[in-house]
């Protein structure tokens, strides 16, 4: 399961069912946000990010994107070696970019949102990292230590 923030609502993704729930607000009742036709159950579902879009993606990589209450993709892990252990996907509402971080592999894949493989960067001890606001420095943490890298 994963869950992502979009302006006042919280959207969270059941693994299980493939249905993703909107909390208008945190002390409302849960909204089905999945059309029924549009529901995808994703075994180990590890992140989700939410820039208009709701982009899922599981511990392997396997990145989906969803449009007002609708599926509309799937990407395979666009990098090599495929032994990926997903636990972030990033991004921002003003990148055509999103980030997953592979801490298995200690890197960041970076696709483009038509799921193509643009750069990875390497990180030695990678456990999470960060994304500022404006999507041009990417925040790599790793043990007892915090990276920055600058995006063209």
């Amino acid at each position: 399961d994963a869950m992502a923030g979009y302006f006042s609502g919280l959207y969270v993704f059941d693994n299980t069912q493939g249905e993703i729930y909107r909390y208008a607000t945190l002390d409302s009742q849960p909204q089905a946000w999945t059309a029924e036709d549009s529901r995808k159950p994703a075994e180990g579902t590890a992140s989700a990010v939410i820039d208009g879009n709701i982009w899922t993606a599981t511990e392997q990589g396997e990145t989906m994107r969803f449009w007002k209450g609708k599926y509309e993709e799937t990407f395979a892990f666009p990098a090599y070696p495929k032994n990926a252990k997903i636990v972030r996907l990033l991004t921002q509402v003003d990148t055509p970019l999103l980030f997953l971080i592979d801490t298995k592999e200690g890197r960041v894949v970076v696709m483009n949102k038509n799921g193509e493989l643009t750069s990875q960067y390497r990180s030695r001890q990678l456990l999470d990292a960060a994304l500022s606001p404006d999507a041009k420095t990417l925040f790599l943490l790793q043990e007892g230590n915090i990276v920055t890298i600058k995006i063209p």
